[in-house]
């Protein structure tokens, strides 16, 4: 089976990577990608027909149609940690240029992807917008739900909310929680123990005073916050991977994550070799989809094609 796949907010193309896993064919007609270095790794990677930078500018009536549209769009205007304006932020009007296309395209599928702050922003108004123009296509079963990472098989506490459309005779149903494998299995024994500043010691410290037995027991813990950030967490499980994740820390290894344990807790396989800096890789990581939530999904959408 080969589909057509476009992208927006691109990224570094979990999609593409999650439909190689299930071995499904991809005609990659388009990705649209502000960032140099993101379009760096799709080039290098996946090689889309066209690759547009901008999204406000690009002319949907001359994009290509294709059979599944994938766009994760910028979290900072929905995102409890971001300014929550919603479309008062230009960042947050992107959403609705990728209903501009499923609009003007019909894809025959489609997943919008961000986080389950969207719900809420703007008190629910571009949620409820989004989904009338979504629904009043009358193309579509449409579902929407926050899915966690944590719960398709990969230790990442990552809440995000997807927007699935599939052919309006089409029977859709978000996939069931998958059991979890141990943190430990996705971290490497051999890296070498860090040496800590007198900043992180300390917020080190604020963590021992408020998780028992940190030490002993395997969490995962971000040591460039102060007193007032810290967060208990849960362990075994990772906290959510941001842009910069260069202090998340492995108590019983006594070390930050490297950048392929990142990679490894948003389900891309090792064979993905990142082309970019540590640095951007990190911030690419911290941005993208999880893979092994899209490949649940595809499964899921594939089994109905079928």
């Amino acid at each position: 089976m080969t589909l057509t796949l476009g992208t927006e907010c691109s990224g570094i193309c979990a999609p593409s990577v999650a439909l190689s896993l299930l071995g499904v064919g991809v005609d990659y007609c388009f990705a649209c990608e502000y960032d140099p270095h993101c379009r760096k790794q799709l080039v290098h990677h996946y090689k889309p027909k066209t690759l547009y930078d901008n999204m406000t500018t690009r002319d949907v009536t001359k994009m290509e149609s294709v059979d599944l549209y994938v766009v994760g769009s910028p979290c900072q205007s929905y995102s409890y940690l971001g300014n929550r304006k919603g479309d008062a932020d230009g960042r947050g009007l992107l959403v609705y240029k990728a209903v501009e296309y499923i609009e003007t395209h019909k894809p025959k599928y489609f997943i919008l992807e961000n986080v389950k702050g969207f719900y809420t922003a703007q008190e629910g108004k571009v949620f409820a917008q989004i989904m009338f123009r979504l629904n009043n296509l009358d193309n579509y079963s449409i579902g929407a739900a926050t899915l966690n990472t944590k719960d398709y098989g990969v230790p990442q506490s990552r809440q995000r909310m997807y927007v699935v459309g599939v052919p309006k005779d089409q029977h859709f149903e978000f996939p069931l929680i998958s059991p979890c494998p141990p943190l430990a299995d996705f971290l490497d024994s051999s890296t070498a123990e860090a040496t800590l500043t007198p900043f992180a010691e300390a917020s080190l410290g604020f963590y021992r005073e408020k998780i028992p037995n940190l030490d002993e027991n395997c969490h995962v813990v971000d040591l460039s916050v102060t007193k007032d950030y810290v967060r208990s967490g849960k362990v075994n499980i990772c906290p959510c991977l941001r842009i910069n994740s260069s202090r998340f820390y492995v108590t019983t290894l006594r070390r930050y994550l490297t950048t392929r344990e990142c990679l490894r807790l948003q389900g891309f396989p090792d064979s993905w070799e990142s082309v970019c800096s540590d640095t951007q890789t990190r911030k690419q990581c911290g941005n993208a989809m999880s893979v092994n939530v899209l490949v649940k999904l595809f499964q899921k959408i594939l089994t109905e094609i079928s």
